[in-house]
């Protein structure tokens, strides 16, 4: 979806690790990093199982094996391989937990860690770092938003060797979407400016938003690329990883007052 932590999270970390590791896939949305662009799904068995095989491959290959699960796969079936990697210590792959505070591609339950019951009583969050941390792996924390922080601490656990683990957090715009309709907030807007924009394909071609789109009068005739504000959430990352600094807000209009 537009404005999914997901996507921001898959950019980081193929800007840090390039196309040459080897991406371990899991049960959730973050599924969809198999298609193009990303292309960061290299297979996919069963609930944490990215976890065990991706232990397995840093065995026998000296390729960089990055795990990605989701927050709800982690505590169903992402503890114990974690537990496993320090068992057996030594070399150990990168684990990128893909937070997103519900179990959203099956329908949006709750998890232990979204501080809430499937009946709708809030309760203390399970906190995924603490549970990590306690497994014996060393642990980073990022917005899923930012990605200044998601590169720096994917570069700092890139020189690790033992069990690693990033938990990027970043609530599902789905969820999101649905708080801001009860309080009756609306997301913030972005749009191109056509004079910085170098029609550089970045935002379309790379990241991929859904809610960014390439026009073209005529064939053969140069884009333009123009954000549809109907579609936009609001997450920021475009006006984070456009190379010209062609991408900001959409200032508020103001209401007039009445005489």
């Amino acid at each position: 979806c537009q404005g999914c932590p997901h996507r921001s999270t898959f950019y980081a970390v193929k800007k840090v690790f390039g196309k040459d590791a080897v991406f371990a896939g899991d049960i959730g949305c973050y599924i969809l990093g198999i298609f193009e662009p990303y292309d960061m799904q290299n297979f996919c068995i069963s609930m944490g199982a990215s976890i065990g095989i991706g232990h397995g491959i840093t065995k026998v290959s000296d390729q960089e094996v990055i795990c990605f699960v989701g927050d709800s796969t982690f505590f169903h079936a992402g503890m114990p391989p974690i537990a496993n990697l320090k068992f057996n210590d030594g070399k150990a792959p990168l684990i990128v937990v893909l937070n997103n505070d519900i179990t959203a591609m099956t329908g949006h339950q709750p998890n232990p860690g979204s501080g809430i019951t499937g009946m709708g009583e809030k309760v203390p969050p399970v906190v995924i770092e603490d549970v990590a941390k306690a497994l014996g792996a060393e642990v980073k924390s990022s917005s899923a938003f930012s990605q200044k922080q998601l590169i720096d601490n994917l570069k700092q656990l890139k020189d690790k060797k033992g069990p690693r683990v990033l938990v990027s957090n970043g609530a599902c715009r789905l969820l999101t979407k649905r708080e801001n309709r009860k309080k009756g907030v609306e997301f913030i807007k972005f749009k191109i400016d056509q004079n910085k924009c170098k029609k550089c394909g970045t935002c379309t071609n790379l990241f991929a938003c859904p809610a960014i789109i390439e026009l073209r009068e005529e064939k053969g005739q140069e884009p333009q690329y123009w954000i549809n504000p109907d579609m936009c959430w609001g997450c920021s990352v475009c006006s984070q990883v456009c190379p010209y600094g062609a991408i900001h807000t959409i200032e508020p209009k103001t209401k007039s007052k009445k005489k």
